[in-house]
């Protein structure tokens, strides 16, 4: 099993079914409620894993974006990444 794969296929798919704003604990449900319906093949025990490394990406995204906008509004790119830290 690739779950690799199925991490980026799902993080690619992550506005098909993630609310917009959502927390981490309904970001977490809803990726899990998502791999049961389309990726049953994925066992139990490794569904934490795709978890996990769905919501790694997901977390870097926005990291990049909020860096951006820093960026673009004058603020340095550490002053955003404590910022974002302090969101978690």
């Amino acid at each position: 099993m690739n779950l690799p794969f199925i991490v980026d296929e799902i993080a690619s798919r992550v506005d098909d079914f993630l609310p917009v704003p959502s927390d981490r604990a309904q970001a977490r449900a809803a990726i899990a409620n998502f791999m049961t319906l389309d990726y049953p093949e994925v066992p139990p025990e490794l569904r934490p894993e795709v978890i996990h490394g769905v919501m790694a990406l997901l977390e870097a995204v926005k990291s990049d974006l909020r860096t951006e906008k820093a960026e673009r509004s004058g603020v340095d790119a550490a002053s955003a990444q404590q910022r974002d830290e302090s969101d978690r």
